[in-house]
């Protein structure tokens, strides 16, 4: 660094000792009036845009004049390489890199660079014009100010530097004179002439600086970092708040000792009354070791006593970065006594669900393990001992059944003694070769619409609850392997079988055909046989002597697969027509909107890339848990399984749900950050990985017990319509309790599921309430047009969980978007999508 000879200018108030250093090319300017010129008279031109009006400061990097630029009518600081250097090729792209870097930070509490310039000769950069005084030359002339006037400072001095780190530049020569504080007390920092980018400075080249402000690694070999402006943050905090710098030499060897002996002096020791507070942050940046300061700015600046570093962005109309969101302080935890009370709330709700269900539906009356026993042996006792290698099994429920409980209401009690029809359809299937899920969002495999959906390669048995005969499907080749052909059939196994009398059967012509082959076809019709009160008919088929078909004729025209059960919902009437309409259509605009968006936030750089790389990796890898496992229990040996998930539609759809999350989370957490940011607290600590984070731990609880209360408050109101039997919601309920005793694969399978569709749903709906904050001004009036478009959104769930009341409807589509619109307001997009989560777990397993 270099100094002015003397010169017999007045000095401005309180700059009688100033050093030259202190006031040197501060990118912008003072305020006061300076009698000296430089190379430049006052009034000069300058090619034929800008006119001089006044030298503002001059140091080793060159001289900084006010101008005025003549073609756009406002004040500018232009600055100058000293005459000396102005020809050096490396000056020159040292200027050059300062244009470079500088250009990348767009903050308010940044000195703004225009462009770089050349007239009559000289070379010069262009910046704001910044009406004030640096802070050096204030605390010099002022003494340190004010508890709240430094914490102000000190926040905005955080924000410009954050910023920087942001667009991956270091500044490395922060100090108190590179700061300047206009005529508002707005805080500028400047001078990026040894800034650069993090990825390129390394070696001899990165000690460049004021030793006086360096940090310890970087004065030794030269290493810098972002904790290294947080080193030289620390100082100028340390300065800020006690009047007095840390290190009053610019010695390097004396410097080193310093750090080393661990000299520098604690904020305390100088001043009494600094608040504890501001002290540990200045405690912790001055950390001799760079793993122990904070790790980014917003960490300090999150430590900074008082204030709202979101609110102070948003105000100044500035987003606030993820960074800032994620590090702002919020201690976001609950007190002891409201967390326990919670978590009681949560636990007695969910305990009254289960005494609703355990007393509005009734289950089978075995249990699926004991049924498959079964299912076996019906197969043995025919002559398959040697059964194929891959089987699956599920439930269909009998919806007839379901109609008439809702038409002819019946308690529990009474439910026990209806034998017919059956409730519901247990299934066994096995085959040589792998099943197919019947789509891609279900862990369950092909079940029968019909006895058998492949004849030549499938096997069947279907049971009713207490383990009687409902369906038979056994295709002839496997039947030719099982034994030798015979002339006479013997029917009498299935009759057993199905818990029917053959003296009460009367032998009737075949009206209809068995859906595989055979060559032998009877049917049988039953006037009247215990439980049932209308005739039955049963088909029965053989092959070459061998039985291989038995069906209950209608039965199965009652029965749907559990696949498909939730989404047998009503046709008629309004509600459930705009729930269709919402399903079929608003995702489709969701996702188109969503490219859009997303092309233009990725574009305009404001785009949140990390936190939404891990978004779509998080929803990726859940449909990917579910794909595993679908295809695992569909019988693939693991190799089959592999090629299966990496080329079949599994690994279509794996990527295409992957990168719905990311264009979601790309086109709407720019908006969100920039209306709402509070609302993603929560949301990006999660994806950063910090479990165990207070405000993580406040949203997820509250979106429990909020889930769990509008669930109970749902079966409520529901089992009160219907006067607290199983036949008001008969279908709902007897879908749910089918879901409760699936196996623990498919448990998995459908909560991964289901975390993933609430992860997008949290996000969708995010962007709803925000976008409505944006067109409509008025609070209250765009409050509840976010919530009719989530009502509309989210009205088909109802439906799609086998709803079919409308009045049941009608509170599932206000209550859902009541609460999601209180938890994204008041809590945060984490706590909607645990919230959306448990009404989706707890709705579809009972």
């Amino acid at each position: 660094m270099t100094t002015t000879p003397p010169d017999d200018r007045p000095d401005l108030p309180g700059e009688e000792t100033m050093p030259v250093e202190a006031r040197k090319d501060t990118l912008a300017a003072s305020g006061g009036t300076d009698f000296r010129h430089g190379r430049f008279e006052p009034g000069q031109r300058l090619g034929s845009r800008y006119r001089i009006v006044a030298l503002l400061g001059e140091g080793g990097m060159g001289e900084v004049y006010r101008a005025d630029d003549l073609e756009l009518g406002q004040s500018v600081a232009l600055k100058f390489l000293p005459e000396r250097v102005a020809a050096d090729e490396s000056w020159l792209r040292r200027f050059r890199n300062e244009v470079r870097t500088a250009r990348q930070i767009a903050h308010p509490n940044v000195c703004r660079i225009y462009d770089i310039g050349q007239a009559d000769g000289h070379v010069f950069l262009s910046m704001e014009y910044v009406d004030g005084e640096d802070l050096a030359g204030v605390l010099r002339r002022l003494g340190r100010p004010s508890r709240e006037k430094a914490i102000e400072i000190a926040r905005q001095i955080c924000l410009g530097l954050a910023a920087a780190h942001e667009s991956k530049v270091l500044h490395r020569d922060l100090k108190p004179a590179n700061i300047m504080i206009d005529g508002r007390g707005r805080v500028r920092i400047t001078d990026f002439g040894l800034a650069g980018f993090l990825d390129e400075l390394e070696g001899i080249e990165a000690r460049a600086g004021t030793p006086a402000y360096m940090a310890p690694e970087q004065l030794t070999n030269g290493t810098v970092s972002v904790r290294s402006d947080v080193y030289s943050m620390g100082l100028i905090l340390h300065e800020l708040f006690t009047g007095k710098s840390v290190f009053d030499t610019n010695d390097i060897e004396e410097l080193k000792r310093k750090h080393t002996s661990g000299s520098a002096s604690t904020p305390s020791t100088i001043t009494e009354d600094i608040d504890p507070a501001v002290e540990r942050v200045i405690t912790r940046c001055l950390e001799t070791e760079p793993a122990q300061r904070p790790q980014s700015v917003y960490q300090v600046l999150a430590a900074l006593p008082g204030g709202d570093p979101l609110a102070a962005a948003l105000a100044a109309g500035e987003t606030p970065s993820p960074e800032m969101v994620a590090n702002v302080r919020d201690e976001g935890g609950l007190r002891p006594a409201v967390a326990i009370g919670l978590a009681v709330t949560m636990l007695v709700t969910v305990a009254i669900n289960y005494v609703i269900t355990a007393t509005t539906v009734v289950m089978p009356d075995q249990s699926p393990e004991r049924l498959s026993v079964v299912a076996e042996q019906v197969l043995e006792d025919l002559g398959f001992s040697d059964l194929p290698r891959f089987s699956v099994s599920g439930y269909d429920l009998n919806l007839s059944f379901a109609q008439s409980l809702r038409d002819h209401p019946k308690t529990s009690q009474e439910l026990e003694h209806v034998e017919w029809p059956p409730r519901y359809r247990y299934w066994r299937r096995w085959s040589a070769g792998d099943f197919l899920a019947p789509n891609l969002h279900s862990s369950e495999h092909r079940m029968i619409d019909s006895p058998t959906d492949w004849p030549d390669r499938t096997m069947t048995v279907a049971l009713d609850s207490r383990g009687r005969l409902l369906g038979l499907a056994i295709p002839p080749s496997m039947v030719a392997q099982s034994g030798v052909p015979t002339d006479e059939v013997d029917w009498a196994l299935l009759f057993d079988r199905a818990g029917l009398d053959p003296s009460d059967a009367i032998r009737i012509e075949p009206g209809a055909a068995p859906t595989n082959y055979c060559d032998t076809i009877v049917a049988w019709q039953f006037d009247s046989s215990p439980g049932r009160r209308e005739p039955v008919t049963v088909l029965m088929g053989a092959f070459k002597g061998h039985p291989n078909y038995f069906e209950i004729v209608g039965l199965q025209d009652g029965m749907v697969p559990n696949h498909r059960m939730f989404a047998q919902s009503a046709t008629h009437g309004v509600l459930p027509f705009i729930g269709r309409l919402g399903q079929q259509y608003l995702p489709k605009f969701f996702l188109l909107f969503a490219i859009i968006l997303a092309a233009r936030n990725v574009r305009a750089g404001r785009v949140d890339r990390r936190n939404a790389l891990r978004c779509a990796l998080l929803v990726g890898g859940l449909y990917a848990c579910l794909e595993i496992i679908s295809i695992t229990l569909g019988g693939s040996d693991p190799v089959g399984r592999l090629a299966a998930l990496l080329g079949g539609p599994a690994a279509g759809h794996i990527l295409i749900h992957g990168i719905e999350a990311w264009l979601y989370y790309l086109a709407i957490e720019p908006y969100v950050r920039r209306v709402w940011p509070r609302m993603l607290i929560g949301l990006v600590r999660a994806l950063s990985g910090r479990w165990r984070d207070p405000a993580v731990g406040r949203e997820v609880l509250v979106g429990l017990v909020t889930g769990c209360v509008f669930v109970l408050v749902l079966r409520l109101v529901s089992s009160a319509h219907w006067a607290l039997t199983a036949g008001g919601s008969a279908r709902l309920a007897q879908a749910l309790s089918l879901r409760s005793i699936q196996s623990p694969e498919h448990f998995m399978a459908n909560r991964a599921h289901m975390i993933a569709w609430a992860v997008l749903a949290g996000i969708l709906m995010a962007g709803v309430m925000v976008l409505t904050r944006v067109l409509v001004r008025h609070a209250v009036a765009s409050l509840l047009l976010g919530m009719a478009i989530m009502a509309l959104a989210q009205s088909w769930v109802y439906h799609f969980l086998g709803g079919d009341s409308t009045w049941g409807a009608l509170v599932f589509a206000i209550g859902i978007a009541a609460c999601f619109a209180w938890l994204l307001t008041r809590v945060g997009v984490l706590s909607a999508m645990t919230y959306f989560f448990i009404v989706l777990s707890m709705s579809f397993s009972g």
